[in-house]
């Protein structure tokens, strides 16, 4: 998956949500999943994305003017993951629907 690539090869950055569900307003709190837009600084440019944090990203909740770590890909600033480390064997293969790995069927 791309999210894992951008662990190992993107760049790490501090960033800020800026929005979740459109909402801007400090204190407004949300469980993931939720859509969020993230201002940070690359490159010496700053820059605004808009993506989405999933519970596996391990966040409890998250509010805009939360300061979050996010993983960037430096050729294409859009391209981010709010995942600092990798995915367990296990998550990846429930992320791809890869059955054989937690059941141990075979095909």
């Amino acid at each position: 998956a791309y999210d894992t690539w951008l662990v190992y090869h993107g760049t790490l950055v501090e960033a800020t949500i800026r929005a979740v569900d459109e909402v801007e307003r400090e204190g407004f709190q949300v469980a993931p999943p939720a859509n969020v837009t993230i201002q940070f600084e690359l490159g010496g440019q700053k820059r605004e994305v808009t993506g989405r944090i999933d519970p596996a990203d391990g966040f409890k909740f998250v509010s805009p003017g939360l300061p979050i770590r996010i993983r960037v890909d430096p050729a294409i600033p859009q391209r981010w993951t709010a995942r600092v480390t990798a995915a367990s064997l296990l998550e990846q293969f429930v992320e791809t629907g890869d059955a054989r790995a937690t059941t141990g069927v075979s095909t």
